[in-house]
């Protein structure tokens, strides 16, 4: 039975394919939503709280993707224990505690297509809301279809009294709007072109699971170390006990029916790796620590990168060791080579970001088995 790290986990709960365009914004942005089309995303963090959880994993993708809760999940299982604690509970302390473990536990998020007024080419965008967010949405499409709405989504960022910074989102709407009359005159042109075209996003294929219950099991419980376990986190704000609600289960966020919600949080926390291991957890770019990668000792553009096409048939094939990547950092050569096969047979999707593509084949490499031609490594390391 295989095993993943957080961030392994992450890209097989998504199907494998991360072909989404997100929003990315500061301040304030405009947008319309054509229909009431959300897709539902839930995920779990601190998991230390967790007693079924063995390993040292810190996060991860949940199987219910349905607010009707309905597969089974042992991190949700330990979650409705507590409810059952709260409702048994008069103790208006002790709710709130455990209304601050669930918070820390559980976060909620939904996904819809949007076009981004600024775009010239009206291209869709995934936004992802909260349950707070969604809420507002739900009561003001009681009155007023949504394709006739046109929203601004704004983003702040604030100090907290410690010095730390706090993201917040704020969403008002803009009813029977001639902008958003003027879009829903094209919407089946804009709608029925494909993703490439700038269509919508199939956001169950980017946002959706696709392991089964025995490997969420087993990542949870079989022990990792500290750099397996690095958990992604996203940068998302902080829900207050206001939206905690006593129910048990979410109900469904079926379109103009406001949903009940479950108390939402994702805490900020980032894994610090340890000093005396070379891990290329650490080229991660949403660091300030990174391990630098100079462009004039790692580049895909020299005239000495190995063409796959002069390989013999057939070739000898090896595995490439776990290791490999760490152990050759500095070796242009064979990283640019390890690179090119990985794209060429498609093994993963490369993005030219060097950073990004040589920490996904690192990570890769750890849960996976991959046989590589012997000549593609033996001008550069020796096996």
């Amino acid at each position: 039975m295989a095993y993943f790290t957080a961030k392994e986990l992450k890209s097989k709960m998504s199907g494998g394919s991360r072909n989404s365009r997100e929003l990315k914004h500061e301040g304030t942005v405009k947008l319309w939503i054509p229909n009431e089309q959300f897709f539902y995303a839930r995920k779990h963090f601190n998991l230390h709280m967790v007693p079924i959880v063995k390993s040292n994993a810190k996060s991860c993708w949940c199987m219910n993707t349905s607010p009707e809760l309905n597969e089974k999940c042992p991190v949700c299982d330990f979650i409705q224990e507590l409810w059952k604690e709260w409702r048994e509970t008069s103790n208006k302390d002790e709710k709130t505690k455990i209304q601050g473990v669930i918070n820390k536990i559980v976060d909620e998020k939904y996904w819809v297509n949007a076009i981004d007024l600024n775009d010239k080419e009206q291209k869709f965008i995934a936004i992802k809301f909260t349950a707070s967010r969604l809420k507002e949405i739900l009561a003001i499409i009681e009155k007023d279809p949504i394709d006739g709405i046109i929203w601004s989504y704004k983003k702040t960022i604030s100090k907290n009294k410690d010095g730390s910074d706090r993201v917040s989102y704020s969403l008002t709407e803009s009813t029977d709007d001639a902008r958003a009359h003027e879009l829903k005159e094209n919407y089946d042109f804009l709608w029925g072109r494909t993703f490439e075209q700038g269509g919508p996003i199939d956001l169950e294929k980017v946002y959706g699971k696709t392991q089964t219950y025995e490997q969420l099991y087993d990542y949870l419980t079989k022990t990792h170390s500290e750099e397996e376990s690095d958990a992604e986190l996203d940068e998302d704000e902080v829900t207050s006990l206001d939206d905690v609600n006593a129910s048990s289960k979410i109900k469904t966020a079926a379109p103009k029916t406001a949903p009940t919600i479950k108390p939402t949080t994702a805490p900020k926390t980032t894994a610090k790796p340890k000093e005396d291991d070379l891990s290329l957890d650490n080229l991660s770019l949403d660091s300030d620590n990174d391990i630098s990668l100079d462009t004039e000792s790692l580049s895909l553009d020299g005239d000495d990168e190995l063409s796959l096409d002069d390989i013999a048939i057939p070739p000898k094939m090896i595995t490439l060791p776990k290791d490999i990547i760490a152990k050759n950092l500095k070796n242009k050569q064979l990283l640019s080579q390890i690179i090119e096969y990985f794209k060429e047979k498609g093994i993963l999707v490369i993005t030219d970001d060097l950073k990004k593509d040589v920490n996904a084949i690192n990570n890769y490499l750890k849960t996976n088995d991959v046989e590589v031609p012997e000549s593609l490594l033996e001008e550069s390391i020796a096996i």
